[in-house]
């Protein structure tokens, strides 16, 4: 019986469209499982799978805020991207730097508002924090007043914070920023400076806002004066002008 002739190329070709198929490169989704492992297939990934990737877009968009390209540890990502952390503090704060310290050696990622001006205080009330004392600390939609150590750490463990947990080494906590305004907050000489001009920007639109005053009080006097003397000129008897 002859045997039958192997075309080597065709069967080259065949080989390389298999492999092309198997490989990654052309499966049609890609997705992080449960384990933190890279998942490729030509079906969309689980519901679950859709949440876990969720959360790796979220941390990676913290790290990156941070100033850092490392991912965030994977129980603290999937924490931050449900309930971001905000710590509210004002300068001179002793409470204020407990609780910061305690973010820090927790490992807990998180953004600082200060509470420097009259502008921030009104934002911070507005934010839920009635009666406008520090620190204050949000946790996704929770909110809490005043540092007592044991109800921040219940607070952090019910939004699924680790208890300990470290931080790429990368990673750089975001630079506290006003609640206000959003920029910088500064310390030393240049927040000094900073608050000099900014009592000067108040007090130019505090006059800014009498002379305005002034000028519409003497607008509403000379329209009562002008409308005096027309009701007196249009009394029968009297010369009208």
């Amino acid at each position: 019986m002859p045997l039958a002739r192997v075309n080597p190329s065709k069967t080259f070709f065949t080989a390389l469209a298999t492999l092309l198929l198997a490989s990654p490169v052309s499966a049609q989704y890609k997705w992080v499982g449960p384990d933190g492992q890279l998942n490729y297939g030509d079906r969309p990934p689980s519901q679950e799978a859709q949440k876990m990737r969720a959360g790796v877009s979220a941390g990676r968009v913290l790290a990156a805020e941070s100033g850092t390209t490392s991912d965030l540890p994977y129980a603290t990502r999937t924490a931050a991207s449900k309930a971001p952390v905000v710590l509210y503090a004002a300068a001179d704060c002793n409470l204020c730097d407990q609780a910061r310290r305690l973010l820090v050696e927790r490992g807990i990622p998180f953004s600082e508002k200060q509470i420097r001006a009259k502008a921030d205080l009104e934002a911070y009330k507005q934010a839920g924090f009635s009666d406008g004392s520090v620190p204050g600390l949000s946790v996704g939609p929770q909110r809490t007043q005043g540092f007592e150590a044991t109800a921040w750490q219940g607070l952090l463990d019910s939004a699924g914070y680790p208890k300990s947990a470290r931080l790429p080494e990368s990673y750089k906590t975001p630079q506290a920023v006003s609640l206000a305004s959003g920029k910088p907050a500064l310390d030393g000489p240049a927040a000094a400076q900073a608050a000099a001009q900014e009592k000067l920007a108040q007090e130019k639109a505090a006059q800014e806002k009498l002379a305005q005053a002034r000028a519409q009080q003497e607008k509403l006097q000379s329209e009562r004066i002008r409308a005096a003397a027309m009701a007196a000129n249009s009394e029968p008897g009297r010369f009208k002008f």
